[in-house]
C-alpha cells in the first residue's frame, strides 16, 4: 500500500497542529492519506521558499491521538520524487509504532476524549445523543472529536458541560478554538479565566467566550418554517433580544472569578491587553441566524447612554 492522495479540507480536518510560522517559509503543496488495519499516517508536502526545494512531513497519532511528526524528508527538485521517496519509507515509519500509536514522550496521563461517558444517559442532553446514535450526524462528530484533541480544559469541566446541559456553550468554545486556529494564532489555555489567551505578531489578546441561554429540552428543533414561525422570531430578536445581550454581557463584565475575585481584565495574564467577549446566541430556533441586529442595536444605545451620563 502506499499513500493516497485526499484534499487540503480532509487533511485539516484531522491536524489543529501546524505553527502560524511555518506559513513565513513553506507552502503545503498536496496532502496524503495512508492506512493499514487500525493505523493511519497522514502527509503533506511542503515547498520551501528559501532553498526552492521539496519537503514531506508525515504524521501519525500520538498516545493523546493527537496527529503530530513522526517522519521527515528534506531537499526534493519535485513533488513526484518526494512522494515517492516517502513511499519507500512507509516500512521504517511503522516500525516505530507502539501499541498503536507514535509515543512522543509529552503526552498527557489520558486523552481528552469528549465522548466518553462522562453524565448517566438520563441526563445526556439531546444534542449528544444525535451525534452518538444519529448516522447523518456521524462526520460532525468525528470533526468535533478531532478539534477537542488540540483543546485543553484548564478548569476540567468542559466535558460534563457538553454532555449534560452546556452542550452549545461548549460548541461555541470549540468553534472558537478553530477559528482562532484559522486565524494564525498561537493559543494558551494555560489559565482558566479567561476562555483563551492569544499572542500574533507580538500582541495579546485575551477572549471570553458566552453564549445567550440554550435552547429549552422541549423546544421542537425541527419545526418547518412559515410565515407564521417566521413572524414570531422577530418578534422574539426584536422585543427579547437586545434584552437577552444586555443581561448576558452585563454578567460576564461584572464577574469576579476565583481564586484572583479581580475583573477578567485585571488579572495578572491579561492586565494592558486588549479583552474581548465573544457572545453567541442560541435562545430561539434560528434565532442566532437574525440576532445580530439586535445585539448592535443593544451596543449602539447601550454606547450613547455612556457618551450622555454626566462625569
Amino acid at each position: 500500500m502506499t499513500f493516497t492522495s485526499i484534499s487540503k479540507s480532509k487533511f485539516e480536518a484531522h491536524f489543529y497542529g501546524r505553527s502560524p510560522y511555518i506559513k513565513q517559509f513553506t507552502t503545503e503543496t498536496v496532502w496524503f492519506s495512508y492506512h493499514s488495519g487500525d493505523i493511519t499516517l497522514l502527509a503533506v508536502v511542503l515547498f520551501d521558499k528559501t532553498d526552492k526545494d521539496y519537503n514531506v512531513i508525515v504524521l501519525g497519532r500520538d498516545l493523546n491521538r493527537k496527529f503530530r511528526p513522526v517522519h521527515t524528508l528534506v531537499s526534493f527538485p519535485t513533488i513526484e520524487a518526494a512522494i515517492n521517496k516517502v513511499n519507500e519509507d512507509i516500512p521504517v515509519i511503522l516500525e516505530l509504532i507502539v501499541d498503536g500509536a507514535f509515543p512522543q514522550g509529552d503526552e498527557k496521563p489520558s486523552t481528552f476524549a469528549i465522548f466518553a461517558s462522562k453524565v448517566a444517559a438520563h441526563k445526556q442532553n439531546r444534542y449528544l445523543k444525535m451525534l452518538l446514535s444519529d448516522p447523518v450526524y456521524y462526520p460532525a462528530r468525528v470533526v468535533m472529536e478531532e478539534l477537542a484533541h488540540w483543546f485543553e480544559d484548564p478548569d476540567g469541566i468542559f466535558i460534563r458541560g457538553l454532555q449534560g446541559n452546556e452542550f452549545n456553550s461548549r460548541l461555541f468554545e470549540l468553534y472558537l478554538q478553530a477559528a482562532f486556529y484559522e486565524l494564525d494564532f498561537i493559543i494558551d489555555h494555560s489559565h482558566p479565566q479567561p476562555d483563551y489567551l492569544l499572542f500574533k505578531a507580538g500582541r495579546h489578546v485575551a477572549v471570553e467566550a458566552v453564549t445567550v441561554a440554550e435552547l429549552e429540552e422541549d423546544e421542537d428543533v425541527d419545526t418547518p418554517i412559515d410565515e407564521s414561525m417566521i413572524s414570531a422570531l422577530m418578534k422574539h430578536v426584536n422585543n427579547e433580544m437586545p434584552f437577552k445581550f444586555h443581561r448576558t454581557l452585563a454578567k460576564k463584565v461584572r464577574h469576579r472569578p476565583e481564586p484572583t475575585k479581580l475583573p477578567y481584565w485585571d488579572m495578572p495574564h491579561t492586565k494592558g491587553h486588549p479583552f474581548v467577549i465573544a457572545i453567541h446566541d442560541y435562545s430561539k430556533n434560528m434565532s442566532m441566524a437574525t440576532s445580530a441586529g439586535a445585539l448592535q442595536k443593544y451596543l449602539y444605545v447601550a454606547l450613547i447612554a455612556d457618551y450622555r451620563s454626566p462625569r
